[in-house]
Formats: C-alpha cells, sequence, structure tokens
C-alpha cells in the first residue's frame, strides 16, 4: 500500500471538512469505477502475459496473508506539516509475495491480509463504503503489480536481477497509484487541498517506496536460506519501528514546544478581540493537531456563546453546541476545573452518543480560569489528525498549558489598558509616575529644535516628612501624600503635569515657562496650595516644602541632565531654608563626585574590600538548603554602604567589571569550598554581566579557580540574565559550550523579561532558569502573575529544565510554587542576604542537612 498517506486507504466521514461535491457518494464511486477498471486491465495484461516463475521459498499465501495484515496495522506516524500521516510497510509482503508466489495466490494473500487488516483491525466494518473502496485500491494495486511485473520481467529467470528489478519497479508503481486513487477521491470529497499536500511530500514518497520494496527483496532471499531467518528479521523491523517512534515523539515534543512558544508571542501582538481568538484556535487547532478548535464563553456554568474554527474555514460565532450537549459527566468536571478527554475508544454510552451527535471520534476538554480562579470558559478541540493517532494524556496536559496562556490572553485588552495605566502611574497617589513624565519632557524636548516653547521642571521635596511618619505612622503617612498629589494635580492645571518619583519627592512640568522668574511664580503658587493644615487622624499636619528648578533648553537639553540639575537646586533650597530654587552652574558637582566615586571603586576592588552576602536557595520537594547565591557588597570608608546598583552600573560603564566580577568569582568560589567541611554539596551561584559574555577568557579563569581551591564545577552556577544573553546569543554560545564543557552549572536569570525564543533557548547549554521576581512577589495575590509562573514551569518542565523561583516573599507564594512544580526558591519568605560567615549559624539554627552534590542532568564532556 502507499507510504505517505493521511491512513492506510481513504479517511471519510467522520470529522473530515464539508464536502465539496455535492454528493461525495457520486464522487467516490467515480473514483472506485476507475480504479477497478485499471485493476481489471492490469489483471488482463498479467494473465495473457505469462510472468516468471516464483522463487523457491518458504512463504506461503497464508504467512503473507498475515504478514500483510500485520504491515498493514503497525503502522508509523510521520508529520509533514500539519498532517499527520500514516506509512505502512506492505511494500515489503508485497514485493516477496510477486516473486515467490503465483498469482492467484497472491491475490488470495493480499486480499485476505488486507481485508482483516481493514475491517477487524481497523473497525472500518462501520463504514462499509469506506472499507469496500480501500478493498478495491488493494485488489487493483495487486493486479497493477502482476501485469507491470510480467511487462517488465519478460520471462526472465525468477533470480536474475531483471525480474528482481521489475519487482521492484512494479511494487513502487502500485503504491503510487494507489496513493493517487486515495488522493483523488479526497479531493473530490474534501477540496483540492488535499492534492496540494500530496504534492508537497516531494521525493521521500517514491524514495520510501522504493527502500521498503528492496528491504522486502533482501528478506525475501533470506528465507530462501532458512525459514528461522525470519525471527531476525522480525527483531531488526521491531526495533527500527520502536527506535523510529521514539525518535517521532521526541520531535513532537520539541516541535510542540516551539509551536508554544510561538503561540504565546503572538499572542501579544493581538489586541482586537476577532484577531486574538482567531489566532488563539489557530494555534491550538495547530499546537494539537486537531480538526477543529472550539471556545464556549461560560458564565457561571451555563454556555453562554461558542467560537468555532475549522482548518482552513473562517472564525464563526454562534449558540453553543460542544457544551451544551454535553454529558453531566463532562459538565461536572470542567465545573470543578478539570481536564475532560474522550477517547475514541471510549465504551460510556453517553460519550459515544456525544461523539456520534458531534460527528467527532475523539476530543478534549479543558476549562479557561478568569478573574478570581472563576471559570470563564472551556477550550476544546475535536478529531485528532491522522487515523491511527488519538488524543491522549500528553495531549491534555498540553491543552492545559495552552489555557493557561489563553487565561491572559482573553483578559488580554482589558488588562493591557490596566497595565499601561499602571506602568505610567503611581500607584499609592495615582498621579503620573517618572515613567509618564520622561516620556512627556524627552518629547518636548525633541520640539524644541522645531520651535517648541520653552519649559521647566521642578522638584519638590516635603519637609518633616519623616516625622509624619514616625510619629502618625506610615498608614497616615500615605495619607499626606494622597492630599499633596490631590492639591498638587489642583495647582498644577493642564498640559503641566505632577508626578511622584518615590518617597515624598514629586516633580512637576510647568509648560511655557520663558524665563526663571516665570517659573518661580508658578512654583509658589504651587506653594500656596499646599500651605493650608491637613488633618490627619485627629491631627492638624502643616504642610511645607523645597522646590528646585531647571529649565529646558536654558539649562539642560536631555531628560537626565534637566532633572539631575533639578534635583541639585531643590538641595540647595532645602540646605539653604529657602522654599524655592533656580538651578545655577555652580550647583553641579556631578563629574567631581562620580569621578571620586570611581577611583574609590577602583581602590576598592584592588584591595579586595568588595564583600559577598549570600541568600539561600531551598528545594521546594524536601526543604533543604542546596545552593546560596553570591551577591556583592560595598561599604566605602567615607560614603558607608553604596547601593549594588549604583555600583556594579558605574564598573559596567567604566570598563571595571571584569576585575570586579573576577574577584567576586573568587570570593565565591573560596567560601564555598571553605563550607563543604561542615556543609559537603552546598553549591553557589554567581551572577554574570553582560560584559562577562565577551569576556573569551572567562572560561579559563574559572577552571584556574576551580582547580586552585578544589571545588568540584557542578557546586558552581554562573547565572546570566535572560536580556543579556539574548543580546547575541550565537557569539555568547561559544563561551557558555566551553563553561558547560568544565561541568560548570548555567542559569538564566530573571527568566520571562527578556522576550527570548524558546528555538534558541533550546540550543544553549543551560540548565536552569530563573523566573523573574516581578512574577514571583504578588503571585498569591495576582491572577495573572501565577498563570505566567505556572506556564513558564511548564515550558522549563518541558525542556527538562530546573526552575529557580526568586522574589519569593510569602510563604503563600511557596506553597503555590510547590504544587504547580517548581523545584528551588529564594527570597526573604526564606531568608535575607546574610555575610558568609553567618551561614553556618543560619543553617544550624535552621537545623538543614545538605544533600548530596547536585550533578548535571547529562555528563560534561571532557578531554
Amino acid at each position: 500500500m502507499p507510504p505517505g498517506r493521511a491512513s492506510e486507504g481513504v479517511e471519510l466521514g467522520v470529522g473530515q471538512p464539508a464536502a465539496t461535491d455535492p454528493s461525495p457518494l457520486r464522487a467516490i464511486a467515480r473514483v472506485g469505477l476507475a480504479v477497478a477498471a485499471v485493476g481489471a486491465t492490469a489483471g488482463w495484461v498479467a494473465h495473457v502475459r505469462p510472468g516468471p516463475t516464483a522463487l523457491p521459498s518458504h512463504l506461503s499465501w497464508a504467512v503473507l496473508a498475515v504478514a500483510f495484515a500485520v504491515a498493514q496495522t503497525a503502522t508509523i506516524e510521520v508529520q509533514t506539516g500539519r498532517e499527520s500521516r500514516s506509512v505502512s510497510l506492505t511494500e515489503i509482503p508485497f514485493v516477496m509475495g510477486l516473486l515467490a508466489l503465483s498469482p492467484t495466490a497472491f491475490l488470495v494473500a493480499r486480499m485476505t491480509g488486507g481485508s482483516v487488516a481493514q475491517a477487524v483491525l481497523r473497525r472500518q466494518w462501520r463504514n462499509p463504503l469506506k472499507l469496500l473502496f480501500n478493498l478495491l485500491v488493494s485488489s487493483s494495486e495487486a493486479s497493477l503489480g502482476l501485469a507491470v511485473l510480467h511487462l517488465a520481467a519478460d520471462g526472465s529467470s525468477p533470480d536474475s536481477v531483471r525480474t528482481w528489478a521489475a519487482a521492484m519497479l512494479a511494487t513502487t508503481l502500485a503504491s503510487l497509484a494507489g496513493a493517487l486513487a486515495v488522493a483523488t477521491v479526497i479531493s473530490q470529497v474534501a477540496g483540492n487541498r488535499c492534492w496540494r499536500e500530496t504534492l508537497s511530500l516531494g521525493w521521500w514518497v517514491p524514495a520510501l517506496a522504493i527502500g521498503l520494496t528492496a528491504t522486502g527483496v533482501v528478506s525475501l532471499l533470506a528465507l530462501q536460506a532458512s525459514e528461522w531467518s525470519i525471527l531476525p528479521l522480525l527483531v531488526v523491523g521491531a526495533l527500527v519501528v520502536v527506535a523510529y517512534r521514539g525518535y517521532a515523539g521526541l520531535v513532537g515534543r520539541h516541535g510542540n514546544v516551539e509551536r508554544l512558544y510561538t503561540f504565546s508571542r503572538l499572542l501579544g501582538a493581538h489586541a482586537h478581540a476577532d484577531s486574538l481568538l482567531r489566532l488563539m484556535l489557530e494555534q491550538v487547532s495547530g499546537i494539537l493537531r486537531a480538526e477543529s478548535a472550539h471556545l464556549t464563553f461560560v458564565d457561571g456554568t451555563v454556555p453562554t456563546m461558542e467560537v468555532s474554527m475549522r482548518r482552513e474555514k473562517p472564525l464563526t460565532r454562534h449558540e453553543p453546541q460542544l457544551l451544551a450537549s454535553a454529558s453531566e459527566k463532562i459538565l461536572e468536571r470542567v465545573s470543578h476545573g478539570q481536564s475532560v478527554l474522550v477517547p475514541r475508544s471510549t465504551k460510556a454510552p453517553e460519550l459515544r452518543a456525544w461523539l456520534t451527535a458531534h460527528n467527532a471520534r475523539d476530543a478534549v476538554f479543558c476549562p479557561v480560569r478568569g478573574e478570581s480562579n472563576a471559570i470563564v470558559a472551556v477550550l476544546a478541540v475535536t478529531d485528532r489528525l491522522g487515523e491511527t493517532q488519538a488524543f491522549g494524556s500528553a495531549d491534555v496536559q498540553m491543552l492545559e498549558t495552552v489555557a493557561n496562556h489563553a487565561s491572559v490572553a482573553l483578559r488580554h485588552g482589558e488588562l493591557l489598558r490596566q497595565l499601561r495605566h499602571d506602568s505610567l502611574h503611581d500607584g499609592l497617589t495615582g498621579v503620573p509616575n517618572r515613567t509618564h513624565l520622561q516620556r512627556d519632557v524627552e518629547r518636548r524636548l525633541a520640539s524644541l529644535f522645531q520651535g517648541g516653547a520653552p519649559f521647566a521642571v521642578a522638584m519638590l521635596d516635603l519637609d518633616s516628612f519623616k516625622d509624619v511618619n514616625d510619629t502618625l505612622g506610615h498608614d497616615h503617612g500615605d495619607e499626606l501624600l494622597q492630599e499633596v498629589a490631590r492639591r498638587l494635580s489642583d495647582a498644577v492645571p493642564s498640559p503641566g503635569i505632577v508626578s511622584r518619583f518615590g518617597g515624598d519627592e514629586f516633580a512637576v512640568l510647568l509648560p511655557d515657562c520663558e524665563s526663571d522668574d516665570a517659573a518661580v511664580q508658578r512654583c509658589q503658587s504651587i506653594l500656596a496650595a499646599l500651605s493650608e493644615p491637613v488633618e490627619i487622624a485627629g491631627v492638624s499636619v502643616d504642610v511645607s516644602a523645597s522646590i528646585g528648578i531647571a529649565r529646558a533648553p536654558t539649562h539642560a537639553g536631555t531628560w537626565s541632565d534637566l532633572m539631575k540639575r533639578a534635583d541639585q537646586a531643590m538641595y540647595v533650597a532645602k540646605r539653604g531654608g529657602r522654599e524655592v530654587a533656580t538651578f545655577d552652574p555652580s550647583h553641579d558637582t556631578s563629574s567631581p563626585s562620580r569621578l571620586a566615586l570611581v577611583v574609590a571603586l577602583r581602590r576598592a576592588i584592588a584591595q579586595q574590600q568588595i564583600d559577598i552576602y549570600v541568600q539561600p536557595q531551598v528545594s521546594l520537594a524536601t526543604g533543604r538548603v542546596i545552593c546560596v547565591e553570591a551577591l556583592a557588597r560595598w561599604t566605602d570608608a567615607e560614603r558607608g554602604p553604596v547601593s549594588p546598583d549604583e555600583f556594579i552600573g558605574l564598573a559596567e560603564k567604566t570598563g571595571l567589571v571584569r576585575p570586579l566580577t573576577s574577584l567576586v568569582l573568587e570570593r565565591a568560589i573560596e567560601a564555598c569550598a571553605a563550607w563543604q567541611r561542615t556543609a559537603p554539596g552546598l553549591a553557589v551561584a554567581v551572577n554574570l554581566s553582560v560584559h562577562s559574555l565577551r569576556d573569551d577568557g572567562l572560561d579559563t579563569q574559572v577552571a584556574d579557580l576551580l582547580e586552585r581551591y578544589g571545588l568540584p564545577a557542578e557546586l558552581l552556577t554562573l547565572e546570566i540574565t535572560e536580556t543579556s544573553i539574548m543580546t547575541d546569543p550565537e557569539s555568547s554560545r561559544g563561551l557558555l559550550d566551553r563553561l558547560r564543557m568544565l561541568g560548570v552549572r548555567l542559569s538564566i536569570d530573571d527568566f520571562g523579561t527578556g522576550y527570548s525564543s524558546l528555538s534558541q533557548l533550546r540550543r544553549l547549554p543551560v540548565q536552569e532558569v530563573k523566573v523573574d521576581r516581578s512574577f514571583v512577589q504578588r503571585m498569591h495575590e495576582e491572577a495573572d502573575d501565577a498563570s505566567i509562573v505556572r506556564s513558564i514551569i511548564e515550558l522549563a518542565r518541558t525542556l527538562e529544565l530546573e526552575v529557580v523561583a526568586e522574589g519569593v516573599e510569602a510563604n503563600a507564594a511557596m506553597d503555590m510554587l510547590r504544587a504547580m512544580g517548581c523545584h528551588i526558591a529564594q527570597g526573604y519568605a526564606i531568608s535575607r542576604p546574610m555575610p558568609v560567615p553567618e551561614l553556618g549559624r543560619w543553617l544550624a539554627a535552621r537545623s538543614s542537612t545538605v544533600p548530596p552534590p547536585r550533578l548535571l542532568s547529562s555528563p560534561a564532556p571532557t578531554h
């Protein structure tokens, strides 16, 4: 039978697209008559033209019939695009029968084996029309094969090369003729699409037929030598089929991951409801390789509307059908948030009745959750493509992952608007935030070159706000900030902007300020609006502030310089006891102070005055501490503690990041090697900057440090942020491969924020991803964050990567992560960063036992 066919024989009736021919029976009859005519003609030719004598062998028609039945049933699946094609191995017994049996015995074996396979093993007795057509194709193939053999062999001896070549040609042509017949009848019923798909298979269809035919010839020659040779042939054949199925499954899983990533990426680009729904259902049917996909919206447990899409058909909205007619068993499980698989083999009467009513072979239902974890819709797919493939547990899991993405996407429009508002406004006061003000200021700065009006920015800092917090409490301090924001907004009419920068700092955009005096007058009116006391908790609080002003373009021509100079003027006003001060060039001390900080940092690195703090990472499965992250800390003798964001960013800009990284790496490896005596197996993780990925000598340096301190490579994890590794993944790959060859673990930090491609991620030698803290911190309060974290965990599980959740600040979040299958947690809920000497005491107080060394998922190559 023909290889590369959508199934072994034609697939009609159940689950097919709407027929383009007004009468499918008429189309099948036309093609069937043509097939019968070809078969009759070929049979007459085979009868009048004698063929070669059958080769002596241990093969009988009964054995060959069994071989036909087995080969026609035990197919292997080949995925071509979205199509699942079952490839049979019938060419092998076909060519063996041509050479070893008489024409009559060959025809009897072919029809007997085909009838058992089609009618019994593949249950086509339920569809007599399909069974009749397929048996007709089988008989015509056999007749055509005999005719070609008789014509091409031309009386040659049975063991001649010409006879073998003729048999191989006959088998190949019969296979292609069968494929042509099947494609023709399907194209008549389902449209010309099937012709395009058949032609798109290319050269591998005849190549596969020739290969299988050659295998049959070799098998026949082996049988001539001994009938026991069938045993090793069967073993080899079974191993090949099993190996291919395993390989095909692996390829399919990786393909699903890629399609899932594409699905999640494309969803973010569609905000319009119709385009979002269309994309969602198209991608769902593609990922699950389903004939159709449906999304039924529900109100409580009542279906309200159904959106459906079949392959190459437009999106349709209609009254609920699938869920409205579903059995109580399906409705009950879905209403409780459980997915439901309706398999082809189900014996339940209500499920069989439902499949019959909807002309479906199998189906999967999965609930989609919305706000407050309530079920808002049900996602369903029906009819897995291909006759031998059916939906299984892996498809249920994949649909659940897709549903998590769909859950976020269904609220994408509303959520996007809310996120945009939140990203540009302060959460406490509701006024615009720093980002909002920066966008407007930069727009105005750009317009200055086109004749735009000058403007000013004022930085405002409340006086004695700390006293209010300390005396009345932070809640009442927040009330004061909200009232100040309201008064400022009233005092600064549009197009002016009031923005909160954090704490008790506000910034105000003052448009159309031609002079310093004009800006000062506006700020004095602002101070007047704030002068009235504020009643808080029964206490009358006087409000005063210090304001610094910088004008554009007089004082600065960029956003950063403008804000810096307004801030400097504000501190001049505060130190001088003045309410308002405008910027003066004598106030600018930033350049000398920055230079002094660089000098101090360089000296601190050279004198090894950079310390490391460690923050534990705990296994959620066992509760044991398995790793600590090393964090750089610097306390300057004059300035005191310097923020890591400040000095690390300064190091990256001034070329000090390489010696800083070297110092932190050495400190971390030295500490990890030392604590192996008391906490064996406890690993350490070190962050690398984007500049470290450009350091070709990093792997050599790491190898030297590991050897110097005697630390096993698997106890060192190097963390690279997602944005840095995806900036240029190809150039980073070489260094990462060399680090991986050392046995060092590699982790992608801040995962979920860098828009990485899973196709790139799969090629990187990483063993771990760290979910960004912005998703984890509020996942126990925000359903969207929880959905994102769950999706990342499921994707990582598919790629066989460990997952670390950083920023865990609540036990509730830790419980949710454990339930989602996250491996490791890190955050304040476990411990804040601590100096290295305190780690031993902390571990002892926790009474934690440390596990054996955590090995890589696969051994690192050695040289």
